[in-house]
């Protein structure tokens, strides 16, 4: 029966130890935990392929006292020849490896070199670390580059698409009817251009028409003005002879109508009925329909709003200009005693209250007590 073969014990150094790298280890890790430098890491571990790509379960070896560089004898080779070659302390390569003389250590045993280093294996793995590291960069500016090329591809390809869909909607029949339609509305509205412009030269024609009648009926108001105060100083009666001294010295008064576009029926000092014959008529009636509203010829105080002379009355005072002016004969009043008016705010409604043979406004003003005729304030 065969003898077994005899088991072959390798001798290393004891201040080496072994390391299996665990998922998450890295070099940086490892060397910060063993208080190593890169290049003694390198050194102990010469058949290291790369300094980033370690799997787990690689091993490596860890000196925990000297650090150098470690070799495996191969055959062929001695311990003594290999600190020759590497010019070695032998004194310091004896106390590393626990050794008296170099013939102790046989092939396949690993021999520590204190203080030598694998610096051209190191400048090794840098350069195979800065080619894989230019690789990537590379295999980054490629990978962009044909995204780019990609890209600029489909770019290509759409503007064409968009390209043909616009040549095809060009004749489309949805584009002329498109096109139709803008024409129609072009047409409409260099229509209602011409509308409006004609419009406007209507209204200017317009304008100048009325600011002519205004100017024509101020002219012929001042005529009638002249001529109803000829008339009235001619009137011997002492109430027009009053109504006259005091238009005369009466203060710049501007009224408004407190109807619109009335009808007359008894104008100031007309005696036109029995009762104005018997009565002076201090005022101006105005028909209009009952409830028509009546607004306010001046600005005042109201000092009467109910019953009185005139049926339902609304009475106003300006002291300042000693103007009283009363509007008679309301179904309602829209004023209380005490109120300040301005001109323009509602007074009351047309009515037929007190002596009167239908609905209308007796419409009277006072200066300084004297009834006026109110045509010669009015414009």
């Amino acid at each position: 029966m065969p003898l077994p073969p005899p088991i072959v014990v390798v001798r290393r150094p004891a201040s080496i130890k072994t390391v299996t790298l665990r998922y998450g280890d890295t070099l940086s890790a490892l060397m910060l935990r063993s208080n190593l430098s890169e290049r003694e890491l390198i050194s102990a571990n010469l058949d290291l392929g790369s300094l980033d790509k370690l799997s787990v379960g690689t091993r490596l070896n860890i000196p925990t006292r000297e650090t150098g560089l470690l070799l495996r004898i191969k055959p062929g080779q001695s311990a003594a020849e290999l600190i020759h070659l590497y010019r070695a302390s032998p004194l310091s390569v004896a106390r590393a490896n626990a050794i008296t003389l170099p013939t102790e250590l046989r092939v396949g045993d690993e021999l520590l070199l204190p203080g030598i280093y694998a610096d051209s294996r190191r400048d090794e793995l840098l350069a195979r670390r800065e080619r894989a590291a230019q690789q990537a960069r590379e295999a980054v500016v490629l990978a962009q580059y044909q995204a780019f090329e990609a890209w600029k591809t489909a770019r290509l390809m759409e503007r064409q698409r968009r390209y043909e869909a616009y040549q095809a909607w060009l004749n489309s029949p949805e584009r002329l009817a498109l096109v139709a339609k803008y024409q129609r509305q072009a047409q409409y509205d260099t229509w209602l251009a011409q509308q409006a412009a004609e419009a406007s030269a209507r209204q200017a024609e317009y304008q100048s028409f009325v600011a002519q009648q205004n100017v024509e009926d101020a002219a012929r108001t001042q005529t009638i003005k002249g001529q109803m105060l000829d008339l009235a100083a001619n009137d011997p009666r002492p109430q027009m002879q009053a109504a006259v001294l005091a238009e005369q010295s009466a203060p710049d008064l501007r009224l408004v109508w407190p109807l619109d576009h009335p009808r007359l029926t008894s104008r100031f000092g007309e005696e036109d009925i029995e009762f104005h014959v018997e009565q002076f008529h201090g005022g101006l009636d105005m028909v209009e329909p009952m409830g028509t509203p009546i607004h306010a010829a001046q600005d005042g105080e109201v000092t009467k709003s109910g019953d009185g002379a005139y049926g339902t009355n609304v009475y106003t005072v300006d002291a300042a200009l000693g103007l009283t002016i009363i509007y008679g004969h309301l179904s309602a009043t829209a004023v209380e005693v005490g109120q300040q008016v301005k001109q323009g705010d509602l007074i009351g409604y047309v009515g037929c209250t007190g002596e009167c043979t239908g609905p209308h406004l007796h419409f009277e003003l006072r200066l300084g007590g004297t009834p006026v005729d109110p045509l010669a304030f009015l414009p």
